[in-house]
């Protein structure tokens, strides 16, 4: 009988291993608006944190699975160690004794880390599954939601299209507004000597009064959000 006893205090002892793992929030959710650059939609977080409970340090591995994702949408996990690249599903970290970390998970919602153009609103969600190694049953499962607002961003122009952005009236006494497709950020005024005159954030349809202007010719630059120059186009002021 004791020795009984003595076999089943072993087992819950030694063959039962203690949760010593923990992630906050569960779920975690990220969101952004397109149309906004303030919520940083190129890049959209949605984080949590994670601890080593125990009083040792400890080897942990996690697993990104996308669960839901728009198309062409990118994951992307942040750990203790670095931020990864879009398409890394797994890797090792480890935690001291007590010691906390990000254990983050980002969508780009364009598929591309590092430009906007091409991004797509919609939802999605990830599952991050984070076990020490060599102790399956110390593990956990982050979950993270992600929602994205706004309208679609437009992919860069092509050379047909560029072809197709012009001023209009040109030559022109008192006003222009630049025609063509989608893409433009930015309407910049130079002389002919390089020097900047006026900047203007491009909208669809705008006028650009240039009535006090001197007469003369002007280049107008054309770029996109990113600051790329799109073309730049000749303007003749009478």
């Amino acid at each position: 009988m004791k020795k009984a006893l003595l076999f089943i205090f072993s087992i819950m002892v030694f063959g039962v291993t203690a949760q010593t793992v923990t992630l906050q929030p569960i779920p975690s959710a990220g969101w952004a608006d397109l149309d906004d650059d303030s919520t940083n939609p190129k890049k959209v977080k949605a984080g949590s944190t994670i601890t080593n409970t125990s009083d040792v340090s400890k080897n942990f591995r996690w697993t990104l699975t996308i669960e839901s994702q728009e198309d062409p949408w990118g994951f992307a996990v942040c750990d203790i160690n670095t931020c990864y690249n879009v398409g890394v599903t797994t890797e090792t970290f480890t935690l001291a004794a007590g010691q906390s970390s990000i254990m983050d998970v980002y969508v780009y919602p364009s598929g591309d880390q590092q430009v906007l153009e091409g991004a797509v609103p919609g939802t999605g969600s990830a599952t991050l599954f984070i076990t020490e190694i060599g102790q399956p049953d110390n593990s956990i499962t982050g979950e993270y939601n992600f929602t994205v607002d706004g309208a679609a961003v437009p992919t860069s122009l092509t050379e047909l299209e560029l072809a197709q952005l012009k001023l209009f009236p040109n030559p022109t006494s008192d006003y222009f507004e630049v025609q063509g497709p989608e893409g433009v950020s930015s309407v910049s005024i130079y002389n002919l000597f390089g020097t900047a005159i006026e900047n203007f954030v491009f909208q669809s349809g705008e006028k650009y009064n240039i009535s006090t202007y001197a007469k003369g010719l002007y280049l107008v630059a054309l770029e996109d959000e990113n600051g790329q120059l799109l073309k730049t186009l000749r303007l003749q002021k009478y």
